[in-house]
């Protein structure tokens, strides 16, 4: 290579350099794309008057979230990494969750999960349009009291595209899950088309969301399966103030969609079609405000009507409220009160759950919604389901996000 260059006069090699580098100018051939990280991470380590006990309690088929404070068993814990240069940006993101009762060497499988929740790639068009393809989950913003994505939150395999204009935000994709019959059969597919509005106003915004799913029908030992259809529709309003936020959204689910997400059962024997009329209603108030500088106050009131034609029926209703007040400067007052009624037809086959939890918190930031936390609590559960049962239990507990 050397040698064939050495046959080229001086003045060509100039010319050829210049060539080369005045389009360039002084920088470099590819740019360092921009990195950014962000995570959470959750212990705690629970333990009773009547021994070790480190365990949960919330009612079936209802978010277990629900007065979550002294109510959170072993570790969970997300990481998630960007990767933006110009034209594109990559993101990928890590949850990871056990019960903490096992060695982490135990090869209990229950003990320890590590997932790829999302890794997909956006490409920004131009300034208004970005198209993504990958595995996302297509959420919307979190309500930190349960850590409850109640919002049409989906996990899929997929593309999608996003426009922003002015006040608006429109969002569509195509998403894909797959269910394994056997390790030797094709899966099944849920398709879902799901679309998104968002109208931004002065203090907030309205939201809607429509989608609609299908699964087609398959054979497996001798059994057919039908085909499924579901939808989903959604409206959520937030509105600011100076001292926090305010948030409602009402939801409707049906058929294969009826959890309003994409995780519902899609094997569905043929003559079972009353199935395709199961469907949910589901409304949410939420908010969360500061008070004098020093109180701080989360809370959700919830509720849903899950109607089952070939199946059992039951609605329920909860109310969730936490208070933060600051004792010193980075000691904090911590506390949370809250309840859960699962009503049936019969009022005997009613449930419930109840839990008051209070104690201290110390935080390396002063300010009262800050993290890293370290918590030390006391919390008293009662539940009905179907017998009554109460545990009183302290915890530990580390908070973390960046």
């Amino acid at each position: 290579m050397l040698e064939s260059l050495s046959k080229f006069p001086p003045n060509y090699l100039r010319l050829l350099t210049l060539i080369v580098m005045i389009p360039l100018g002084s920088q470099p051939l590819f740019s360092a794309p921009e990195f950014s990280a962000s995570g959470y991470l959750r212990y705690s380590t629970l333990w009773s008057q009547w021994g070790w006990s480190g365990r949960c309690w919330s009612l079936s088929e209802i978010p277990p979230q629900f007065s979550r404070l002294g109510n959170e068993c072993g570790y969970y814990g997300e990481l998630a990494a960007q990767l933006r240069q110009k034209g594109w940006t990559f993101v990928t993101r890590f949850s990871f969750f056990g019960d903490g009762f096992h060695p982490w060497e135990n090869s209990d499988s229950d003990n320890k999960e590590l997932q790829v929740t999302e890794l997909y790639s956006i490409g920004h068009i131009n300034s208004q349009t970005e198209v993504w393809v990958g595995r996302r989950f297509y959420r919307d913003s979190d309500i930190h009291i349960a850590d409850w994505f109640y919002f049409a939150d989906m996990i899929g395999q997929g593309a999608g595209l996003e426009w922003r204009k002015d006040h608006w935000i429109w969002q569509a994709a195509h998403l894909i899950r797959s269910q394994p019959l056997t390790d030797f059969t094709l899966p099944i597919q849920l398709h879902v088309m799901d679309h998104r509005i968002q109208y931004n106003v002065s203090g907030g915004f309205f939201k809607l969301v429509a989608a609609l799913g299908y699964s087609p029908s398959h054979q497996w030992q001798g059994q057919e399966y039908a085909e499924r259809r579901g939808s989903i529709l959604g409206l959520k309003r937030r509105w600011f103030s100076s001292q926090g936020f305010w948030e409602v959204g009402l939801l409707h689910g049906k058929g294969v969609l009826q959890g309003i997400n994409m995780w519902g059962h899609l094997q569905i024997p043929t003559g079972m079609d009353s199935h395709h009329q199961d469907e949910r209603w589901r409304w949410v108030l939420h908010g969360a405000h500061n008070f004098f500088e020093k109180v701080g106050n989360q809370i959700l009131i919830a509720g849903e009507n899950i109607y089952r034609p070939a199946g059992v029926s039951f609605h329920w209703y909860g109310l969730n409220d936490r208070f933060t007040y600051e004792l010193f400067e980075q000691w904090q007052v911590v506390g949370e009160i809250g309840f859960i009624q699962k009503i049936f037809s019969q009022p005997q086959d009613n449930h419930w759950l109840r839990r008051v939890t209070l104690g201290f918190q110390w935080a390396i930031d002063p300010n009262i919604w800050s993290r890293p936390q370290l918590r030390f609590l006391y919390s008293h559960s009662e539940k009905k389901e179907p017998d009554v049962t109460t545990e009183g239990h302290w915890v530990y507990q580390l908070e973390i996000w960046f």
